[in-house]
């Protein structure tokens, strides 16, 4: 009897207490970001942490089918074909960046993480005209985090063929 009441204790003990992602302490790495006016409180500010690992991680609006949607539609595919040689029929490549989802959707901090650098303008405008992310919780509580993404380009010339390729795994990518 005395077990399970101190089971139920510990039980509402952890229930009540709000969980804690991983942060990040080292911020020199960050650059500045001008897109962002909350970055910049984010790095001045040290009660400001950028969150790791959440329950519930930042996402899309409408999640992976409407972010490939989305990618697909405003994605500049020109951009990539002005920069290849008139010889290349077809292209294949990707990109894998990493940014910081801010407690209220906002997108900063892009970086390139690997993958092909011509990639990179059209990624950035992309994700900067992107509407408000739905921003990742811990204990019901919106926080900064990390978010990563790769996006996988097709492109073939000779049947005017542009595309995002759909990957959940690409879409699902941890920190």
């Amino acid at each position: 009897m005395k077990h399970k009441i101190a089971i139920t204790i510990l039980l509402f003990i952890f229930a009540l207490i709000q969980s804690k992602g991983q942060t990040l302490k080292n911020f020199e790495k960050l650059k500045k970001d001008s897109s962002c006016k909350v970055f910049e409180n984010i790095l001045v500010n040290d009660k400001e942490k950028i969150f790791t690992k959440l329950e519930v991680i930042s996402e899309f609006p409408g999640a992976y089918e409407k972010w490939f949607e989305y990618a697909q539609k405003k994605f500049n595919f020109q951009c990539i074909a002005r920069k290849l040689e008139d010889t290349v029929l077809q292209f294949q490549d990707s990109i894998e960046i990493k940014f910081v989802v801010t407690r209220t959707g906002e997108i900063c901090n892009i970086q390139m993480l690997n993958g092909n650098s011509i990639l990179m303008d059209p990624t950035v405008k992309l994700l900067n005209s992107s509407p408000l992310w739905i921003p990742g919780t811990n204990g019901n509580r919106n926080l900064h985090s990390f978010r990563r993404l790769k996006i996988k380009i097709i492109i073939d010339n000779r049947i005017n063929s542009y595309l995002v390729k759909k990957d959940y795994y690409s879409y699902r990518l941890y920190n």
